[in-house]
């Protein structure tokens, strides 16, 4: 069955940058860290579906930056 999904934002290619810079954590880790599957962290990455706002301001915690910084695209 194909599903058609679309995409709610574009890729978020800074994120996983800043897990590197911050420290090498993998996306299971920040799965972890947040509370929800692998996989519905790097859906979230590739813009299927969106961080809450929870999530963003743990993540900039974590990473140690501000949170804009997490959700601007280029």
């Amino acid at each position: 069955m194909k599903r058609n999904r679309k995409k709610v934002h574009g890729r978020y290619y800074k994120i996983p940058a800043y897990q590197i810079l911050a420290g090498q954590y993998t996306n299971a880790q920040m799965a972890h860290i947040l509370g929800i599957s692998e996989r519905t962290y790097t859906d979230k990455i590739d813009g299927w579906t969106d961080f809450s706002a929870q999530q963003v301001r743990t993540m900039a915690e974590v990473l140690r930056i501000p949170q804009e910084e997490l959700t601007l695209q280029e």
